[in-house]
C-alpha cells in the first residue's frame, strides 16, 4: 500500500534527532512523554542501530549459540540500539492468556536482562502480541520494561500515554511507536482504557487521519524537544 509506505518513510525521517555524547543510560520517565530536563547542547549524530523484532521467549544469553557473541558485539557498538519487543512479559500483575495456540508469545523478566546485556536501549511495545496476556499484561510489560531501565513507547494506561514519545535519559534519542494491522479487538488503547498505540485503517486500507495526525503530533513533540 503506497500511502502506508510513504507514511512510514515520513515517520522514520521525522523521528531522527541529534544525539549527545555519553548515551549510556537507557530509561525514560514512565508515562510522562516529556523530555528530561538539563540537556546539553546539540552534538553531531552518533551510531543508531535498528533491528527487527525481538521474539525472545527465553533468555538467549543463558543458552548462547555460535555467532551470538559477534551479534552482541555489533549491537554494543551502537549509541542508541532499538528493537520491537514482540512478547508479553510474565509478571504477577499479568492477565490471563488471550491465545491458546503456538502464537501465544510470552517471556519471563529475565529476557529483559538479556536484551539489556546484548546492548539494546529502546523498545517498541506496540505490536500484535502486546495483548497476549490481556490488558493487565500490557501494563505489566510496560512496567517491567521501564523498571529494567529501557526507554519504551507504544503502550500505556490510555491513548495519550501509549502514543507519547519516550527518550533516553540524556534526551539524545526519542522513540514513538505504533502498530498497524492484526491488532486484536480490545488490544488498542483508548482515551480511557489501557492498550497499545494503534494506527488503524479503514475498509479501503487507507490510514485513519486521526491516527496519522496523533502520531505525527507525537513525532513533532519529539523533534522540538530534541
Amino acid at each position: 500500500m503506497t500511502d502506508r509506505r510513504e507514511l512510514i518513510t515520513a515517520l522514520l525521517a521525522a523521528a531522527t534527532l541529534p544525539w549527545l555524547p555519553g548515551c549510556k543510560s537507557h530509561s525514560s520517565q514512565p508515562g510522562s512523554g516529556q523530555r528530561n530536563p538539563g540537556q546539553a547542547a546539540k552534538q553531531p549524530a552518533r551510531h543508531l542501530t535498528i533491528t527487527g523484532q525481538a521474539l525472545m521467549e527465553h533468555p538467549l544469553c543463558q543458552m548462547p549459540y555460535p555467532g551470538l557473541r559477534e551479534v552482541m558485539a555489533e549491537l554494543q557498538r551502537g549509541d542508541a540500539v532499538f528493537t520491537n519487543l514482540e512478547v508479553a512479559i510474565r509478571t504477577p500483575q499479568s492477565g490471563a492468556p488471550t491465545r491458546n495456540n503456538i502464537f501465544l508469545h510470552t517471556a519471563p523478566p529475565s529476557v529483559l536482562d538479556c536484551l539489556q546485556a546484548m546492548g539494546f536501549h529502546l523498545l517498541a511495545l506496540s505490536n500484535n502480541h502486546a495483548w497476549d496476556l490481556h490488558t493487565a499484561g500490557v501494563l505489566a510489560t510496560r512496567e517491567a520494561v521501564l523498571q529494567a531501565g529501557f526507554a519504551a513507547a507504544g503502550s500505556g494506561a490510555d491513548l495519550h500515554q501509549a502514543s507519547a514519545p519516550a527518550w533516553l535519559d540524556d534526551g539524545s534519542t526519542a522513540l514513538v511507536s505504533m502498530a498497524c494491522g492484526k491488532i486484536p479487538q480490545g488490544g488498542a488503547a483508548t482515551a480511557s482504557s489501557a492498550g497499545i498505540n494503534e494506527l488503524r485503517t479503514d475498509e479501503s486500507g487507507q490510514l485513519l487521519s486521526e491516527d496519522v495526525e496523533r502520531n505525527l503530533a507525537s513525532l513533532s513533540v519529539a523533534r522540538q524537544s530534541g
